[in-house]
């Protein structure tokens, strides 16, 4: 089961808020991304809950099954291989096959990379960013958006300790 960090009770979230909406806003300009999310695990829980979506996936929400509060699934596909194994997962949609039970989101992706968000180096979110045509998401894309979640996780476990 994936766990999330506890939250201290001045967990100054409105903050954390804002900068979570301004990244996913960020990568979707920077990337030329359709599809930005940030999803948070809630407490004991095996599910990835969407907290954050950018402008294009707004747009592209009834398409691609994205809403804010959505549950996403975390056993038996690219979200669950992302948490459990705390790595990077790259889908080129072009080139793979798509296992089932696959979200749709994923499927509907011409290349999607998602990147865990660690705390204390547990699981406490997904980052997702994605295009749905044109050319896939490349190696320097990605590596940027490992440091960026290494920021993003160093924000969330810093908020934790004040």
């Amino acid at each position: 089961m994936i766990r999330r960090p506890p939250r201290s009770t001045l967990f100054p979230y409105a903050t954390l808020f804002r900068s979570f909406e301004a990244g996913v806003v960020a990568i979707e300009d920077l990337f030329e991304a359709d599809v930005s999310v940030i999803g948070l695990i809630p407490p004991d829980s095996d599910m990835v809950e969407v907290a954050h979506m950018g402008p294009g996936t707004h747009r592209h929400r009834d398409e691609l099954g994205l809403s804010i509060g959505r549950q996403i699934r975390s056993f038996g596909n690219p979200v669950a291989q992302c948490i459990e194994q705390r790595t990077l997962i790259h889908v080129d949609g072009r080139k793979e096959n798509v296992r089932p039970g696959t979200p749709a989101f994923v499927q509907k992706m011409a290349s999607i990379c998602l990147v865990p968000i660690l705390v204390d180096d547990a699981p406490y979110g997904v980052l997702i960013s994605g295009r749905r045509d044109g050319d896939a998401m490349d190696r320097a894309e990605c590596d940027f958006l490992l440091q960026l979640v290494d920021h993003i996780g160093l924000s969330v476990q810093q908020s934790i300790m004040l």
